[in-house]
């Protein structure tokens, strides 16, 4: 296409029929497949042509153009509450995302849930209308509230007592002998790693395990460091693969 000097009555219908296009996108539209090499239009001239017709987009500053720096209020209580969220970065890289709801009276906090996972909107939905009676999670993250009499520890999901936590039962303990659930993180690698590089990287692994430091800096979390190998790291892996799949079997677990 050959755009005569002015140039304008062909951005301007472009424009009307593509209003979201940049000047960029419009200059895509006027060099088409069949344009030959010497009519093609470079896109300053695009840019100049939209720019005086008024038709450049809204330049993106990566802030929302809207805000509210202001406050909900009411005038008595429990007539409006509101949500919001903030998330905690922990020393092992996991993050905490914590969800909570208030009162746009008094602002009083009048529920709250924190988990390892991104809150959805059930999460949210239980959090207004009070739900949130019971949770479980993996100790790090909870091991601080407990501590500071926030939260109530009812049990740990295994068959002994945390070593970390001794007042708190295992769940054979409170008559859920099969209840046996463990978070656990073990190092992987890639398929065809030879083995003695595998070994290798076992071997130095439990050798930094072994360091009193890191050993102390994660019990004080809530977690136990379990040095092993990659035979027992196979039969683990193994052994849960079966029990996990007969309960997608029982529950008629599917994919999506």
């Amino acid at each position: 296409m050959r755009i005569p000097a002015s140039g304008g009555p062909y951005v301007v219908r472009i424009n009307k029929e593509r209003p979201s296009y940049g000047y960029r996108f419009v200059t895509a539209m006027l060099n088409g497949p069949d344009t030959k090499p010497e009519d093609r239009v470079n896109h300053k001239r695009t840019y100049r042509i939209m720019r005086d017709h008024g038709l450049l987009l809204a330049r993106h500053s990566g802030r929302p153009t809207l805000r509210h720096d202001g406050k909900v209020t009411t005038l008595k209580s429990d007539l409006r509450w509101c949500t919001d969220a903030f998330e905690i970065r922990c020393w092992n890289g996991e993050k905490v995302h914590v969800v909570f709801s208030l009162d746009c009276c008094d602002r009083e906090v009048m529920a709250f849930s924190g988990s390892t996972s991104y809150p959805t909107g059930e999460t949210i939905r239980d959090l207004i209308a009070g739900r949130v009676h019971f949770y479980m999670n993996s100790p790090p993250p909870l091991t601080p509230l407990v501590a500071d009499g926030k939260l109530r520890a009812l049990c740990v999901s295994s068959n002994e007592r945390h070593p970390g936590m001794p007042n708190i039962p295992s769940a054979k303990e409170e008559g859920l002998a099969d209840l046996d659930l463990n978070v656990w993180f073990s190092l992987f690698a890639s398929r065809g790693t030879p083995e003695p590089v595998a070994r290798l990287l076992a071997q130095k692994l439990n050798e930094v395990l072994a360091d009193p430091a890191i050993r102390k800096r994660a019990f004080d979390a809530g977690a136990l460091v379990v040095p092993s190998t990659p035979e027992a790291l196979a039969a683990r892996m193994e052994r849960e693969t079966a029990a996990w799949a007969e309960v997608v079997r029982a529950a008629k677990i599917t994919a999506g």
